[in-house]
Formats: C-alpha cells, sequence, structure tokens
C-alpha cells in the first residue's frame, strides 16, 4: 500500500455524509481521514464514527495543528469559509472548498492570496463537473461536435421542502448569498466550463415560496440571462418549486453544426443541424455514482496532492462562479444589465 494523505474535514453538516462516503469507499487506498471539527460535539462525533473512528475537535485550529494532516476538506455555511481557508493556508494544508466557494468576492480574493503566499494547493469543489453527463457534454463541445456554442441552457428546480432548511444561517444572505450563490453556482461553474467568461448578466428574482420566513429569500425563483465573450448566449433558470414528478435538471447547448443535451435519467443526445451528417447520436454516460460526483472529484484532488499536480478546478473557477452570481444579483437588486467582471474598487455588496 502506497503513500496516503491525511485528510481533516472542518463541519459535518448534511452534505459532508456525502463526502465521508466518497472519501471511505472511493479514497480509502490514497487518503484516510483522520479528523474532523464541527462547533456541534454530537453532530461532530457521529461524522466521526461515520468516518471508520476519526479524532473530533469542537475547534478546527486544533485540527489544523496535526501534521498527520496534509488535506483540509471545508464543508461549512459559507460566510465561514475564508476565515478557516486563511487559517488552513497559514498552517500550510492543501484546501477543499466545497461550493460555494465564498459569498462575499473580496473573501475569495483573500483566500486566493493566502493560498498562493502559502504555496499550498487550492481547490474548488464544484461536484458537477465530475457527474458523468456534464462530463460527457463537455467533452462533446470541446471536441467541437456542435461546432461553435451559440446558446446554453441550464436549470436546477428543487423541491419546496428543500427551503424548509433547519438552519437559520441560510435564510441570512451575508451567510449563504441565498439561493443565487448557495445553489446556482453549480450551474454557473458549469457554464463557464463549456462557454468561457461571461461579459454581461440580467436577471429577475422573486420572493414568491418564502414569503412566511422572518426574512423571506428575495431569489427563491430566479432566471438569469448571460451574454459570453465569445459571443454565446446562457439562459440559467432556479427555484424551490419543483412540483412532484416534474423535470429537476436540465442542460442543453446549441452550436452553429448541431446541439447537445441532457435528458432525465441521465441520457446525453447529440443532434446535427444538417441531415445529411447524421441525426440524433445517443450517448449513455457512466453511472452517476451516489456521492454526486464528490467522490471521483475528491479522488482526482487528492491524486494531485500526491503527484504534485495542479489543482483542476482553481480557486479562481470557484471565485469566477461566485462573481457570476453576484452578476446576477446585481441586476436583479437594480433591475439592470450588469457588465463582468466588476471591479475589485466596487464589489457589489448586500446594503
Amino acid at each position: 500500500m502506497g503513500e496516503k494523505v491525511g485528510v481533516g474535514i472542518i463541519g459535518t453538516g448534511g452534505i459532508s455524509g456525502v463526502h465521508i462516503r466518497g472519501l471511505t469507499t472511493q479514497c480509502s487506498d490514497i487518503a484516510r481521514i483522520v479528523a474532523v471539527a464541527d462547533i456541534s460535539e454530537e453532530r461532530g462525533r457521529r461524522a466521526a464514527q461515520q468516518a471508520g473512528g476519526a479524532d473530533y475537535y469542537q475547534d478546527y485550529h486544533d485540527l489544523l495543528a496535526r501534521d498527520d494532516i496534509q488535506f483540509v476538506e471545508i464543508l461549512t455555511q459559507p460566510a465561514l469559509h475564508r476565515e478557516i481557508a486563511v487559517a488552513a493556508a497559514q498552517a500550510g494544508k492543501h484546501i477543499c472548498i466545497i461550493k460555494p466557494f465564498t459569498v462575499m468576492l473580496r473573501d475569495a480574493d483573500e483566500i486566493i492570496q493566502a493560498a498562493r503566499q502559502a504555496g499550498v494547493k487550492l481547490f474548488a469543489g464544484q461536484p458537477t463537473r465530475y457527474d458523468p453527463a456534464s462530463r460527457t457534454i463537455h467533452e462533446v463541445v470541446r471536441r467541437g461536435d456542435i461546432g461553435e456554442p451559440t446558446r446554453m441552457y441550464t436549470r436546477s428546480f428543487l423541491y419546496l421542502g428543500w427551503l424548509e432548511k433547519p438552519q437559520g444561517w441560510y435564510y441570512d444572505l451575508r451567510q449563504s448569498g441565498g439561493v443565487t450563490v448557495e445553489t446556482l453556482v453549480h450551474h454557473m461553474d458549469l457554464m463557464h466550463w463549456i462557454l468561457g467568461p461571461a461579459s454581461r448578466a440580467y436577471a429577475e428574482a422573486g420572493s414568491f415560496y418564502t414569503q412566511d420566513k422572518p426574512t423571506p429569500l428575495p431569489d427563491d425563483q430566479i432566471a438569469v440571462l448571460y451574454r459570453f465573450q465569445s459571443g454565446a448566449i446562457g439562459v440559467l433558470e432556479g427555484a424551490g418549486s419543483r412540483a412532484l414528478g416534474a423535470p429537476s435538471w436540465a442542460t442543453e447547448v446549441t452550436g452553429t453544426e448541431g446541439a447537445v443535451w441532457l435528458e432525465e435519467g441521465g441520457r446525453v443526445t447529440v443532434s446535427r443541424t444538417r441531415l445529411s451528417s447524421g441525426s440524433l447520436e445517443t450517448i449513455i454516460p457512466g453511472e452517476s455514482d451516489t456521492t454526486g460526483g464528490a467522490g471521483p472529484m475528491l479522488r482526482d484532488y487528492l491524486q494531485c496532492v500526491l503527484e504534485d499536480r495542479e489543482p483542476p478546478v482553481t480557486g479562481e473557477d470557484g471565485r469566477y462562479a461566485v462573481e457570476m452570481a453576484w452578476g446576477a444579483i446585481a441586476s436583479y437588486r437594480s433591475g439592470r444589465p450588469v457588465s463582468l467582471p466588476f471591479d475589485p474598487a466596487h464589489y457589489p455588496d448586500f446594503d
């Protein structure tokens, strides 16, 4: 058995179970979970047991002080990412921050700078890039099978119950960023990965399903239109309003010579514009794993640590998804299109 990377997990809320499963089932030959940290002792000790008897700390600084931990995964609420990531960088740990990278752009900049100064690897935890269907669509576009991309459509509709989160922080925009940051950065990262950087955003949003909350979310229904620097147009829709049985996820990319799209059930279809070049081709991607891409993502990241390779999904990538989210937020708050990128001297904020 070869060298293994010592892993520390900070934050053991609901998503941690998926990541612990990915680490223990898909990465056990190259990594071991040494310790977990969470302010909730009950939650943290439960996660430590799930991780195979890892050590538990209430204070994440005690976890960072361990020499047998080289890689830290941050799974806390988004507003805590900057503080923890900077401390991890200063402790010499390689860092993976699960989406969203941060809520505020200035926090993302500080994390990237801290990792650069410390000489540690910084990974953005964007598991959608490791979903087999998403990777298939990306490869079809990259090969030029549909010509130059001209438009992209993607959406994420969640059950209303998803908005019934017990954590109070979700309804504090400075803690979560709302639906746009906390959830839709998955799709913004996917659009950036396939179409490149955006130059303009226009969004409409509203509070339709959280009006009974003490602090209703301003974006529990949102539609965003992006213009990309390549000239392509992107449309993103998101909400917490999925009806039982209704499709929740869609991705479609159209190009000058065809289109590729994801169907319910995980099938990817490629269609050519000209009948002479063939009609439909159905691709069955590899089966999605039970971790939603987290397991394959973490394995790739850990191998980068072992082989001293550059991160395939960087801190800058994580930050850019947040910048696209803020383009949407700034637009629906102002009622006007917003140009991207933002001037660092004038980053948008929650008033």
